[in-house]
Formats: C-alpha cells, sequence, structure tokens
C-alpha cells in the first residue's frame, strides 16, 4: 500500500517470511525446523538493513508482538543507522473470516459490530500501547483504535473501504484495506 503513496525516486525495499516474528535475537540449539526457518529469514532481514541502512524500517507482524524484544530491536536499528523504526500494530482479526461475519451481521453496512473480533488481537494491542510507552525511539501505530469503538465487549469496526473489505479472510489487508491503513496511519509517521 505504502508504494503508490511515496514520490517515485523512493527505494523500498520489502522482506517477508510467512509467520514469522520479527525478531534479531537468532535462536541456537535444538528448536523447530519452523523457528530455524524464521531465524535465517530474520538475518537475512538484519543483513540487508545493516548493508542498505534505510532511513525508515516499517515493521508489521500478524500477532503476538508483545512477545518480541522491541527494546532491543529497536536499539539495534538505531545503532546502524535508521532514523526511524515504525510498528505497525495488528489489524482486527476475524474469526472465521470477515467476509463470512460481514454477509452474516452486515450486509451492505460500512460498520461491522461483532463479538467475532479475535480478543487476543485486541490484547496484543493493548498491551503493544503500554510497551511501546517505555520505548522512545519505537513509533506504534495503533491501527485497531483507529478503525474501530469498544461498546463492553463489543467492537464496531470500519470494514468497508472504497466498496470493498477492509481484509480478504481473517485478517489479511485487502489491496483497499492496505490503501487506506498505509495512506491514513503509516504515511503520516514516515513523512512526520
Amino acid at each position: 500500500g505504502i508504494h503508490g503513496l511515496l514520490p517515485e525516486n523512493t527505494i523500498i525495499n520489502q522482506v517477508t517470511s510467512s509467520g514469522c516474528p520479527s525478531s534479531f535475537s537468532i535462536k541456537q540449539g535444538n528448536i523447530s525446523h519452523l523457528r530455524r526457518a524464521c531465524d535465517f529469514a530474520n538475518s537475512l532481514v538484519f543483513a540487508a538493513i545493516s548493508k542498505i541502512i534505510p532511513e525508515v524500517v516499517i515493521i508489521a507482524n500478524k500477532d503476538n508482538h508483545q512477545a518480541m524484544d522491541w527494546d532491543n530491536t529497536v536499539r539495534q536499528l538505531k545503532s546502524m543507522g535508521v532514523k526511524k523504526v515504525i510498528l505497525v500494530g495488528p489489524v482486527p482479526q476475524w474469526y472465521p473470516s470477515l467476509p463470512l461475519v460481514y454477509a452474516n451481521k452486515a450486509f451492505g453496512k460500512d460498520i461491522l459490530t461483532s463479538h467475532k473480533i479475535d480478543i487476543n488481537v485486541i490484547k496484543t494491542n493493548i498491551e503493544m500501547n503500554r510497551i511501546s510507552l517505555t520505548i522512545p525511539d519505537l513509533i506504534y501505530i495503533d491501527v485497531i483504535n483507529q478503525l474501530c469503538k469498544k461498546d463492553g465487549n463489543i467492537y464496531s469496526c470500519k470494514v468497508i473501504y472504497d466498496d470493498v473489505l477492509l481484509v480478504w479472510d481473517y485478517g489479511h489487508l485487502t489491496k483497499e484495506g492496505a490503501m487506506h491503513v498505509a495512506s491514513e496511519y503509516v504515511l503520516p509517521q514516515i513523512l512526520n
């Protein structure tokens, strides 16, 4: 989403790893194949960042943000010469999926009010808001509280952007959803 919003001469490097936490703490010893694969992916990211030395690093995870050592990650990135570290918080995640919940509860409306939002992602967001206050060089973007309002245990979230759902499954942004999050929440932090 962000690439189309920046000037044409802006260089963007993107590294994506499926289901891996963002961590520069490489584990050793008897660990799972998935963990080794994630450690390898993260070591490639670390090597690329230390070679390129980008001005801004944007990190996004599916969930469980609070399990990462953000203080260490930010310190390492800053020591390499990175000027800004932006962590995009989780987007609302719906179970079994946003299209199914939307069709059953809010078809034809822009706002979905439902208890079918993943409460673990909500808890992650609450914890990350707390953690981010303790790390001055970390810019945390709270996407959930930008898109949703809470009333008791029920969340009302804007889920339609440009006539398309925010996410196409339980929590992966559609192109329109990505453009909205990038333009409204991420771009202002890059340009600030």
